[in-house]
């Protein structure tokens, strides 16, 4: 029996104790979707069943892991997971975008996903600085003598 005034050595055992078993466990995930499949009525009115595969998502593989998302990224901060981690949300992150370019599913939806979950902006950002990098420098040109004034924009002017 165990001593208990003797501390636990701290947290709760991990879920998954090598990189191939939690690679096991989320290729099987995206079996899961790929091998989903409907039942449809064709005009004959006989029933078919039809290949729908489920769309991948990063709450899918904590499910099937048995994580939170949060529980997921922490995993993923763990040297020996994160490859393996990352892999697997570029998969999702590949089938999103599919998605949306073929046009199955619901396009805000997946457009929403990608921005929130994968940096997609849909504007264009612009940065403006000066010589090396440094603050844009402005000169008041209004607060020059006129004869300098003039003499300084027939040069800017080409005249």
């Amino acid at each position: 029996m165990r001593d208990l005034t003797e501390k636990h050595p701290g947290g709760r055992p991990r879920k998954f104790k090598t990189v191939a078993a939690m690679q096991k466990a989320i290729d099987a995930y995206f079996h899961e979707c790929d091998a989903r499949s409907i039942e449809v009525v064709t005009r004959k009115g006989d029933v078919v069943t039809v290949k729908n595969p489920a769309p991948y998502t990063v709450t899918g593989i904590a499910r099937v892991l048995g994580l939170s998302r949060q529980g997921l990224l922490e995993y993923q901060d763990r040297e020996e997971f994160s490859d393996t981690i990352k892999r697997a949300k570029e998969r999702v992150h590949e089938n999103l975008e599919f998605r949306l370019y073929d046009g199955s599913g619901y396009g805000p939806g997946h457009i929403f996903g990608l921005k929130n979950n994968y940096g997609w902006k849909d504007k264009t950002e612009h940065e403006h600085s000066g010589p090396g990098g440094g603050p844009i420098q402005t000169f008041d040109i209004a607060s020059l003598p006129k004869e300098e004034r003039d003499e300084l924009l027939k040069e800017l002017w080409g005249e």
